[in-house]
């Protein structure tokens, strides 16, 4: 390294000659400075530093996957880590001591299996397996490594030490912070994509400790907008007592998916203590509970006064559970005032985007809507629609006129009269609309997404199975030379199928490129809601929870068939062998009835 610890990343600089790296996207940071000096002392570490300018390298940060600036970024083999905590030099030295760990710690001996039972503040898993070579144990550690360092994992090939921690060979326990018994992970063995997708489903504990290393992470994972927030003082005795009433509150409410307590130490954060006493109006020399709103930092919480005893857990249990307290919102508005804000907020995105999808497949909604009848009727009873126009409309021999009719009177009203046909379009044509919304959407982003579509082939083959596109097209994808050329010619055939190809082109995605679909889905959502800068949308967590689970769900069926297609190609492979061994005792059988002729 050079004299200087920090140096400024240039373009063309070869970034692989460091087994692990940090990179900064901005060069205004103490804290990595301080880091950097630390670990530069440290001969046998093998650790490099680059800075990253986000304004004059801005390739360099492309190619990298640098996507936010004042950023801390950690390269370690082939997994790239995003540090979300404490811009502090102790705890960013303390974190990369972490990453530098391997990823799954052996338990021996009796010392180390007491080591692990004193980790109650991390989820852990602990598997048995046969040895180091063990296929299982193999997928373990690749597992071990996506969650690395945020997950503890632990591994013995000790039969005896796995006896004390009632595991089988090959079997997986999950432990979650604050919890005497753990959770055997069902489906032994388990590969890599089933034990990712069980400990991404149970990734929020009931009880967690907020750390250095990842505060603002844990901050941001709220639900509905809101966190349950402990302070207790570890070292205080009050806080302590405390304290293991809030365990036993979070071990007698497991189960409850929706509870998450996050326990903060003030003593681990005192540069924050006074903002904290500030904002919520808290005196933090003693243990508190509240229920907080990230987005407006308004709160509630509990009344504790000093000369008391601690709530006992059957207390604690009940302030949690009360409705009234988990809804902050609700106590900080007046519901008909709400109400009439979200009531605002749908109108005007109904009239934008369904204006716009409406008027955008007119065409495709005359041809394919048979609910003509109801809607026009729905129109007459809102006013949107006269009489005499309604006869005229529900007059019309083929529903292929009645929608037309309906439109040209729509297109001739007011504008919350096409707002009032979209609803009703969603109401009686749902399975239409969600394919025009779908066709809406690429069409939106069709540039952005033929430049990140890497398998145009395997989707058309899907869309040609399905019976939504030809052939021709499909033999037309198959021969086109790279990438970018078979997207192109892609979408020229769903050019000619239309809302629906294109609906069929986006759910083909989630089969053919899962990841891509999830990023998709994530920006379509948020356009159909009209998000912008920092807005918060009712269902938004619970709907990406549901794209992550039908993700999930997707690799494991993958890595089933794919079992069952080695497990058909051994078949396959015994039968064969069967096959020429008969062959041969028959060629043998011949040869001796011949003998035995002559």
């Amino acid at each position: 390294m050079d004299a200087s610890p920090i140096r400024r990343t240039v373009p063309g600089l070869d970034l692989q000659r460091k087994k692990q790296k940090t990179l900064l996207t901005s060069p205004a940071a103490l804290t990595y400075q301080l880091a950097a000096q630390v670990l530069d002392d440290l001969d046998d570490e093998d650790v490099g530093f680059g800075l990253v300018n986000a304004k004059k390298d801005i390739a360099v940060a492309k190619k990298l996957g640098l996507d936010e600036v004042d950023s801390i970024y950690i390269f370690a083999d082939d997994e790239i880590i995003e540090y979300d905590g404490e811009m502090a030099a102790e705890t960013l030295v303390e974190f990369l001591y972490d990453v530098i760990e391997e990823p799954v710690e052996i338990i021996f001996n009796e010392r180390e299996l007491k080591g692990f039972h004193n980790i109650d503040e991390d989820i852990k898993l602990v598997g048995y397996f046969k040895s180091e070579r063990s296929s299982h144990f193999i997928e373990f550690d690749d597992a071990a490594e996506e969650f690395h360092p945020f997950v503890k994992f632990f591994a013995t090939f000790d039969h005896k030490i796995a006896k004390k921690l009632d595991l089988k060979l090959n079997e997986v326990h999950f432990y979650e912070p604050f919890m005497d018994k753990p959770v055997n992970i069902p489906g032994k063995p388990l590969t890599e994509a089933e034990l990712v997708y069980f400990i991404e489903e149970h990734d929020r504990p009931t009880l967690r400790k907020m750390e250095g290393h990842s505060m603002y992470e844990i901050w941001e994972d709220t639900i509905d907008g809101q966190h349950i927030v402990a302070f207790a003082e570890e070292d205080d005795p009050d806080g302590f007592e405390f304290l293991e009433i809030l365990k036993e509150v979070a071990r007698d409410n497991t189960e409850i998916p929706d509870l998450s307590i996050i326990w903060i130490d003030p003593d681990d954060f005192p540069l924050l203590v006074p903002y904290w006493e500030k904002t919520f109006g808290i005196d933090l020399s003693s243990p508190q509970i509240g229920v907080v709103d990230v987005e407006d930092a308004d709160s509630i919480w509990l009344d504790m006064d000093d000369d008391e005893d601690m709530p006992t857990a059957e207390e604690l249990d009940k302030w949690i559970e009360d409705p009234c307290q988990r809804s902050v919102r609700a106590a900080s508005k007046p519901a008909s005032q709400a109400s009439e804000t979200m009531g605002m907020e749908k109108d005007d995105q109904d009239f934008v985007k369904g204006g716009e999808l409406v008027k955008q497949f007119k065409t495709e909604l005359t041809e394919r809507v048979k609910e003509t009848r109801r809607i026009a009727k729905a129109l007459l009873t809102q006013g949107l629609m006269g009489n005499e126009e309604y006869k005229a409309v529900v007059g019309s021999s083929s529903s292929h006129q009645r929608m037309a009719g309906i439109l040209k009177v729509v297109e001739e009203s007011e504008a919350r009269a096409m707002g009032a046909l979209y609803r009703l379009l969603l109401e009686h044509e749902p399975q239409i609309m969600q394919e025009m919304e779908h066709a809406q959407f690429v069409c939106k982003i069709k540039e952005s997404l033929l430049q990140r579509l890497t398998r145009a082939e395997a989707v058309a083959n899907r869309l040609l199975e399905e019976g939504l596109l030809s052939e021709t097209v499909y033999f037309n994808v198959s021969e086109a030379k790279g990438a970018e050329r078979r997207a192109h010619t892609l979408w020229a055939g769903l050019e000619e199928g239309g809302a629906r190809a294109k609906d069929g082109f986006y759910r083909a995605l989630l089969h053919c490129q899962p990841l891509l679909y999830r990023e998709l889905e994530t920006e379509r959502l948020m356009w159909m809601c009209g998000m912008t800068g920092g807005a918060k949308v009712n269902g938004w967590d619970r709907r990406m929870e549901e794209l992550r689970r039908e993700e999930k769900k997707l690799l494991l069926e993958r890595e089933q068939m794919q079992r069952e297609r080695d497990e058909l190609a051994r078949a396959r492979a015994e039968v064969e062998k069967a096959r020429e061994e008969i062959e041969k005792e028959k060629k043998q059988l011949g040869l001796i009835k011949r003998q035995a002729n002559r």
